[in-house]
Parts: C-alpha cells; structure tokens; sequence
C-alpha cells in the first residue's frame, strides 16, 4: 500500500478526536478509547516507514483499523475500511524529502508522547486536546491529494 495512505489515515482520526472534546473532564470510556487512538497513531506511522522499505503492512493496519472501530465505535475510519481494495493498490506517490519526513515523524510521535502522557492525568484532558490541535495538520504535509475524497 501507498506509505502516504497511512498518513492520510492518521489525519482523519486525529481530526476526529480534537474536534469531540466535550467538557472539561475526562468521560468514562474516554481515556481508553484516546490510548487505543494513540496506539493506532504509532502503528500507522511505522506501517507507512515499514511500506516505504518495501514491507507490506496493509493487512495487519486494516486489522488494526477493524479492531479499534469494532471495539469503540469510532465512524471515522469507515470510510478507509470500505475502501480497502481500492487503498492497498493505489500507485499514487507523494514525495517528501527525507531530511522533512524524518523531522515531521518525529515530531508528530513527541505530540502522541505528550497526549499519551496527558490522559494519564486527571485534569489533563485539556492539554491532551492542545496537543492533538498540535498534530493534526503534520500528517497532511506527508500524504499529498485526498485519496479517501473527503
């Protein structure tokens, strides 16, 4: 699959979650659901370094992208999901220097650091949310034309 699909797949989800912030504390359900996001977050971030050496990760991301829908209900990544096929054979590439990519993940990995770490506080749900605000446009400097036509 086309490494820039997972990066197109990160900015959904991202742009989801900071536009659901409700309230000034955290809900039941809330901090689990935003850990397993996160968790999904990093996995799709080395799916797409694993694609661009060559190694074939759609199964297992569409595997993940099944779980975490199934498991918190999250409408976001239907739309990746029911374009599977169409997904995994795209030939579309965008390219990025390396120097900028290598930059971009880092810093997009320190921001899932920072919410990870702001979930686990009890009044954190504030700066967790600054964080995602944070993030949510990095992964569109990586994946190029809107392949999911949003």
């Amino acid at each position: 699959m086309n490494p820039e699909i997972y990066y197109h797949i990160l900015e959904i989800g991202v742009i989801f979650e900071k536009g659901g912030k409700q309230g000034n504390r955290w809900r039941w359900g809330e901090k689990k659901r935003l850990l397993d996001e996160c968790r999904l977050w990093r996995n799709l971030i080395r799916y797409a370094a694993q694609e661009e050496k060559g190694v074939g990760c759609a199964e297992k991301a569409f595997a993940d992208l099944e779980e975490i829908c199934k498991k918190h209900a999250l409408p976001c990544y239907e739309r990746a999901l029911s374009m599977r096929e169409e997904l995994v054979t795209s030939t579309r590439k965008f390219v990025v220097q390396d120097s900028d990519k290598n930059a971009l993940v880092e810093q997009m990995l320190k921001e899932i650091d920072e919410i990870e770490k702001h979930v686990s506080e009890r009044e954190g749900k504030a700066d967790a949310y600054r964080a995602m605000q944070r993030l949510h446009n990095m992964p569109k400097a990586l994946h190029g034309d809107d392949e999911l036509g949003r």
